[in-house]
């Protein structure tokens, strides 16, 4: 057997050497790998040593041992060991290396390399347009070679380059978790940086659609394992590079697809949606992303006023392009919806559309266009401007539909009956309902509706379904009724 150990100021050589000249070779060694420290000879000689050249085997122990800070090397005829704490970080990866590189003649029997300590404990992972590039240190080369395998998930299809090194001194508790968590919510950006510096994880950079700083913070926090804290989060909104938005009209549901700028657009985006397209459902999936051209609501609710009037048929914005496409109830609004679009789209966007006339259904008899009719009415009001006959633009939309069924009731009578409130004069009440009602005839005639089959008759404040004693009763009272005949 033979051995050295280093601690403190000194190197102690111990056990036998073959040879006089040995022992005074590896003594020499020594003091040459350990400059300005006592080499402490106890060394004896004695015949048995292995086959070879030992004074160079316990001369390479020695070089090794140089390149801890301190510890141990061992030989036990050829059988090496080495233990002990890598001087720097460099070192262990250095000394590890070569425990696997032998020289001949020797056989490894056990290495224990601690790592050296590092303070501050730091780690990074950042994500680019080259792929994503890990630095700074791992306790172990098991946790190293899990944080990268967890990279390559997280990133699948995405160049990985581990540049992480081995060191003692990371914070208590689970760091291999903690690394794992910050490279989920970095997989979160387009681009950024995620980082340790200790047990404080800081993550900043460009969010993917949707992702905001308050989500990963709060997915951090509740995620990170004991003893790991949340020190400063910055994730900027995506810029969207094309902003595009859709409106899906079919079978009475309107799908919003695509995005919107902020919480304010959202909410008023959402309010022109049921104001157009009254009893619809609004089946909403837009997300927020930023990069919306300049009076993106202004085009998305002024197209609405156009795909409202469609029996089916999709509004498209794509930057500052509208594109209308679908089916109209009848000849006339095929022809005004085509024209009106493109006027209709606020200055700097460019509208087109491509609609046409759907196919005409079958012939519906009264029994059948009654209730199609009184669900209409019940669904959406016809709505006029304050004290006059004059239809409201808004009211457009269930015009056109009414003048759709009203096309395939052929063989029916239609009246269109007016009511009013019970405020102002009785007399007065029955004219403007009479002229409220013949406003809506002359608009379905307009459309093609036989003028023949189909009458005005204004009843006033007569037969009220609510209470005029409160605004919303009154505004029930004030309605068009259909009776098919």
């Amino acid at each position: 057997v033979w051995g050295a150990a280093r601690a403190g100021a000194n190197v102690t050589l111990t056990g036998f050497a073959p040879s006089d000249a040995a022992r005074a070779a590896i003594a020499a060694r020594a003091a040459a790998a350990f400059p300005g420290v006592a080499v402490v000879n106890r060394m004896q000689v004695a015949r048995g040593a292995p086959a070879g050249d030992f004074a160079a085997s316990a001369g390479y122990g020695l070089g090794e041992l140089a390149k801890l800070s301190g510890g141990s090397v061992s030989l036990s005829d050829a059988d090496y060991s080495i233990s002990g704490a890598a001087a720097n970080v460099a070192g262990y990866e250095t000394a590890l290396a070569a425990t696997k590189a032998l020289p001949a003649g020797l056989k490894l029997a056990k290495a224990d390399i601690q790592p050296a300590v590092v303070k501050p404990w730091v780690w990074s992972a950042v994500r680019d347009a080259n792929g994503v590039t890990l630095t700074g240190f791992a306790p172990s080369e098991a946790v190293r070679s899990a944080i990268a395998a967890r990279a390559a998930g997280v990133f699948a299809g995405v160049p990985i380059v581990n540049q992480m090194q081995i060191a003692g001194g990371a914070p208590s508790g689970d760091f291999g978790a903690a690394a794992f968590l910050a490279l989920g919510e970095l997989g979160k950006l387009a681009d950024g940086k995620a980082s340790f510096a200790d047990a404080r994880l800081s993550i900043s950079g460009s969010g993917k659609s949707g992702v905001t700083s308050a989500a990963v913070t709060g997915a951090a926090r509740d995620g990170l394992p004991q003893g790991y804290a949340v020190a400063a989060i910055d994730v900027k909104e995506p810029v969207i590079a094309s902003y595009v938005f859709n409106a899906e009209k079919s079978e009475g549901r309107l799908k919003l697809t695509g995005f919107y700028p902020d919480a304010k657009a959202h909410q008023d985006i959402l309010a022109a949606a049921k104001s157009r397209f009254g009893g619809d459902t609004v089946d909403d999936q837009l997300v927020e992303g930023k990069g919306a051209p300049a009076d993106f609501v202004a085009a998305v609710t002024s197209g609405f006023a156009s795909v409202a009037r469609l029996a089916s048929g999709t509004l498209s914005l794509a930057g500052a392009n509208m594109t209308l496409k679908g089916e109209a109830y009848y000849d006339k609004a095929a022809a005004d919806i085509l024209a009106a679009f493109p006027a209709s789209a606020p200055q700097g966007f460019r509208g087109q559309g491509e609609v046409k006339t759907a196919a005409a259904g079958a012939p519906l008899d009264a029994a059948a266009c009654q209730p199609l009719l009184s669900g209409l009415l019940a669904n959406g009001r016809i709505l006029f401007e304050t004290a006059r006959a004059d239809l409201h633009k808004d009211s457009v939309p269930l015009l056109d539909h009414i003048a759709g069924v009203s096309l395939r009731c052929k063989a029916t009578d239609i009246e269109v009956a007016g009511y009013t409130d019970s405020d102002g004069p009785a007399e007065r009440n029955v004219a403007l309902s009479k002229q409220r009602a013949q406003a809506v005839v002359d608009y379905l005639v307009a459309a093609g509706v036989d003028g023949s089959r189909i009458t005005a008759m204004g009843y006033g404040e007569a037969r009220p379904i609510a209470t005029n004693d409160t605004a919303e009763g009154k505004a029930q009272n004030r309605r068009i009724e259909m009776t098919v005949k």
